[in-house]
């Protein structure tokens, strides 16, 4: 095998590279912030506190 080739199989590649793509890591910390920050600073409609 030579050090280009991955052992994983293409779907478990596929999913990592989504997983790290720039877009879905800003979604993860906009979710985190919303749950554990805005919601305690900005309660109201916006954040939507239950």
């Amino acid at each position: 095998m030579r050090p280009s080739e991955s052992t994983a199989p293409d779907g478990a590649r596929i999913s990592l590279a989504w997983l790290g793509h720039p877009g879905t890591v800003l979604s993860l910390i906009v979710l985190v912030l919303n749950d554990h920050v805005f919601k305690a600073a900005f309660p109201g409609l916006v954040v939507n506190i239950d």
